[in-house]
């Protein structure tokens, strides 16, 4: 890898994860506010895992066989860009699931391809990831927060083009990332003998768990805060609290990780995200609610951390990317889309809070399997 400051990944981290800080909380109220239905809700919120299990694996591992690592993350930008602009468009479920399928396709790979490149920073230079993809916390904060007061006095649309600047700005920061390691193996690994592994299989299922655990909160919980009452700028301050509490965690993670070993961290993550999720399911009190957002420092910081490493361990050189897109396949991918749409099929029928109650069953019994689970290294391929 060129040197380079670890600030330009700092950059890149912040652009892309204000873009989910405007997406997340708001993007499904914008569609309420076209009068979809929650099945149509959860349907489009499904679009973007599903086109991480169609497409992000492919994708990426061409690039990684082929060493066009850098040509795809800039085409995944712009094309990021071209396609959130077209969500201006349509106003009916059909226009903008066709708009959500091209942003999935042409999205999904950008994520785990710069993830692979800051790794490597990490192993050569000796960066703290945590510290790094901190500033992607920090993107979300300001933005999940900001928003929603602009929200107080904007019209819905501007969820939009909220979207489509900061997927500019992110488009301008991959183009400042320097390139990858040079001296790249003349012959790519196999990557079967790495995928047969025990290890690698549960730790991807834990994956599948936490995330799809993570489906009605992400689908539905800016909705059901609307639906007690919760004004916008509340709901935007506590999707807020929830990202304060992991960029506060954030960059600790990385030395917690190394003490305890990613198994028993992504144990440890797994049993607190059963705690909030019983929480949303027992009280409507706003401020339990509150008190429980301070628990996705776990749910996803140390998780998702404790899991990055994992992946980069377990995965020879020359299949990091794949590895990564794995990972994002099986978290932001399959259990996304199990998460969405069983909370879009089952939030009218059964409510938020047993939906909720379902969540922490998930996360509970993935966190007493996951505990048998090492680091990955320790039985990687050779």
């Amino acid at each position: 890898m060129e040197r380079a400051h670890p600030l330009r990944f700092g950059a890149f981290y912040f652009a892309y994860f204000a873009v989910l800080g405007v997406f997340l909380p708001y993007f499904n109220l914008y569609c309420k506010s076209l009068g979809l239905s929650s099945w149509e809700i959860g349907t489009l919120s499904m679009a973007v895992p599903v086109g991480r299990v169609l497409f992000s694996f492919p994708i990426t591992h061409w690039a990684d066989r082929t060493h066009r690592q850098r040509g795809v993350m800039r085409l995944a930008a712009w094309g990021s860009v071209a396609t959130t602009a077209t969500l201006f468009l349509p106003h009916r479920f059909g226009g903008l699931l066709l708009c959500m399928a091209a942003y999935a396709v042409v999205s999904v790979p950008l994520l785990p391809l710069v993830e692979a490149v800051t790794l490597e920073g990490v192993g050569h230079f000796g960066w703290n990831y945590g510290r790094v993809r901190m500033w992607g916390t920090l993107g979300f904060i300001c933005l999940s927060v900001g928003f929603g007061h602009l929200l107080n006095w904007l019209p819905m649309v501007s969820v939009v083009a909220g979207m489509t600047l900061l997927a500019a700005a992110n488009a301008l920061t991959v183009e400042a990332l320097p390139r990858g390691l040079g001296g790249l193996p003349q012959q790519v690994p196999a990557l079967l003998p790495v995928l047969k592994r025990p290890a690698l299989v549960l730790f991807l299922a834990a994956c599948v768990a936490m995330q799809a655990s993570h489906g009605t909160y992400y689908g539905f919980f800016s909705i059901y805060m609307a639906s007690i009452r919760v004004k916008p700028g509340t709901i935007g301050l506590l999707w807020g609290i929830s990202t304060v509490a992991e960029l506060l965690v954030m960059a600790g993670a990385s030395r917690l990780v190394a003490r305890l070993g990613e198994g028993r961290v992504m144990a440890l993550s797994l049993g607190l995200a059963a705690v909030r999720w019983g929480v949303l399911a027992t009280t409507t009190n706003l401020y339990a609610i509150a008190a429980s957002q301070v628990l996705h420092a776990f749910t996803f910081g140390t998780f998702h951390v404790a899991a990055i490493h994992f992946t980069h361990d377990a995965f020879p050189a020359g299949l990091r990317a794949s590895g990564q897109s794995l990972y994002s396949l099986a978290s932001f991918g399959v259990g996304m889309v199990i998460g969405y749409g069983a909370s879009g099929l089952l939030y009218d029928p059964l409510g938020p809070r047993l939906l909720f109650a379902l969540s922490g069953g998930v996360a509970l019994a993935a966190a007493l399997a996951t505990l048998t689970l090492g680091r990955g290294d320790e039985d990687r391929a050779e």
